[in-house]
């Protein structure tokens, strides 16, 4: 028997049995492999784009514009606000959709899949209609810009609980390129207001403003269909079957817990390193 402490200091893991390691992809160790090219890094960075916050970053950026052209008035940042959050419940649909695809690890992630497609297709689409109906009003609301702020809600918490899960397949220095392409459009679209001034000279209209983010979101559609055509970037299917075992020492461990976990007991456990030399015998 060996404590806990004892058996994470001999595998580098904790809590973890060998055999569970296979499950899931946050599980598997870095492979070892050779600096990335920058063309998939590009792709990446791309493919970031769509499913993230860009399209309510966008309507936010022309706040300043809506609060003298809608009839909200100055309260129109807190009623974007409010269909925002009203998005959220995106992750109800995501989690009946889980429960429909089963518990398996395949049905979750075929889930995620199509998500981030349906997140940039949405994030695409929606910020070609802001361009063409930001300014449509009924009974004194805006109902297409807070109809469109519930839509851009939705695949922003739709981001954290679909595309990491689903990046944990990737190589993981693709995961900093795919969050960097999210932040770089929020930072362009940031620089394109700054140059327009909503609040200001106002040097072109909100529709044309929309119409250069879908243009920053467009590749981020491409990428995402390069990536599930080639499996550019993705991990084979096999690399948790074929990952080097826990330890150099260690070829199989696994815990065992009593009373609650107090106990571990180590099962199976293999020394890899050569076994001494026999002393030589005694001179005569």
């Amino acid at each position: 028997h060996v404590s806990r402490d004892q058996l994470s200091r001999l595998t580098g893991y904790s809590g973890l049995r060998d055999e569970d390691a296979d499950s899931h992809p946050a599980h598997w160790p870095p492979l070892e492999a050779s600096p990335l090219p920058w063309p998939t890094v590009g792709a990446y960075v791309a493919l970031g784009v769509g499913p993230s916050w860009l399209m309510c970053d966008a309507l936010f950026l022309q706040v300043p514009w809506f609060e003298t052209t809608q009839p909200e008035g100055i309260a129109i940042a807190a009623w974007l606000g409010t269909a925002f959050n009203c998005g959220n419940a995106a992750i109800l649909a995501l989690l009946l959709a889980y429960r429909v695809a089963g518990e398996g690890a395949a049905g979750r992630a075929w889930v995620d899949e199509a998500c981030i497609g349906l997140m940039i297709c949405v994030t695409v689409a929606g910020l070609g209609v802001a361009a063409g109906t930001w300014s449509l009003t009924r009974d004194g609301r805006s109902v297409a810009l807070l109809a469109l702020g519930v839509v851009a809600g939705g695949v922003g918490a739709l981001r954290l609980t679909t595309l990491m899960p689903w990046l944990l397949r990737c190589d993981p220095r693709l995961i900093s390129a795919a969050v960097l392409g999210g932040a770089l459009a929020d930072a362009l679209a940031a620089c394109v207001s700054l140059v327009q001034q909503p609040g200001g000279r106002r040097l072109f209209s909100p529709s044309a403003f929309f119409l250069v983010a879908l243009a920053m979101a467009l590749p981020s559609l491409a990428a995402f269909a390069h990536v599930r055509r080639t499996g550019l970037g993705l991990r084979p299917q096999g690399a948790a079957a074929k990952r080097p075992p826990l330890s150099p020492y260690l070829s199989r461990a696994s815990f065992v817990l009593e009373d609650g976990g107090a106990a571990a007991e180590m099962h199976s456990c293999t020394s890899s390193a050569p076994a001494a030399a026999p002393a030589p015998a005694a001179a005569s």
